[in-house]
């Protein structure tokens, strides 16, 4: 599993980055400040470890990584989303 609170919790510009988006902070089940597990990589065969850092209209969830932009979207069901 690769970490990725501990490798961009204390990045400045992810931060400042992150705070330019306009996020929701809650949508369904989920809250910003969750961590969580998925699955992401070309083949959805990397488990990733993050924090929720919002959603947006669609709940399409942004986590606290380097493409802070790029949401993970819900309903992708190779991502298997799960709250720790």
């Amino acid at each position: 599993m690769i970490n990725l609170i501990e490798r961009y919790v204390n990045d400045n510009q992810i931060k400042q980055g992150i705070k330019k988006l306009n996020l929701l902070s809650e949508f369904g089940e989920f809250k910003k400040g969750d961590i969580i597990t998925f699955y992401a990589g070309y083949n959805s065969d990397i488990l990733y470890k993050s924090i929720i850092t919002g959603f947006d209209e669609d709940g399409d969830i942004y986590v606290l990584w380097d493409c802070y932009w790029f949401p993970i979207r819900l309903n992708d069901v190779n991502r298997k989303i799960t709250k720790i």
